[in-house]
């Protein structure tokens, strides 16, 4: 196959299908709040914006917490998880949604409390706390 003399939608899908054949991609449709994993992965994706959608039954966000030890269950040690979220309260007031990737790192150090390896009291994760957003364009069909 010569990619070079592709159209270039076709390029990125063919790339697209070559990395998720590259990356051995496993979906999982299961609850992220029972889950309990019986294998490991070197990235786990919540897209979709699907993570702002759990319920919180109780008011204090315990359902939310335990997707995120789901999720840190899920990863090898290094691992990164990505959650895709979506800022509604700034689109709705300012009516209009980022042209730009909003993005935060955290690498390294000590995690807090909070979250999964140590609040579930389980084996040392030796992953880092980290938020990727992708870079895109805003593009009017």
């Amino acid at each position: 196959m010569n990619l070079m003399t592709r159209e270039p939608a076709q390029l990125i899908y063919v790339i697209t299908l070559l990395v998720i054949e590259e990356a051995n991609w496993k979906t999982l449709h299961r609850d992220v709040q029972r889950f309990q994993p019986g294998a490991q992965f070197d990235a786990v994706l919540c897209l979709g914006n699907s993570f702002a959608h759990l319920l919180d039954e109780f008011g204090d966000q315990r359902e939310q917490l335990e997707a995120l030890r789901n999720f840190a269950l899920c990863l090898k040690p290094g691992g990164i998880l990505i959650i895709d979220h979506r800022n509604y309260d700034s689109i709705i007031d300012s009516g209009d949604t980022p042209n730009k990737s909003i993005y935060y790192n955290r690498y390294g150090g000590p995690q807090p409390a909070s979250l999964p390896s140590q609040a579930a009291g389980q084996r040392e994760n030796n992953s880092a706390c980290r938020e990727f957003h992708f870079d895109y364009e805003m593009t009017q069909l």
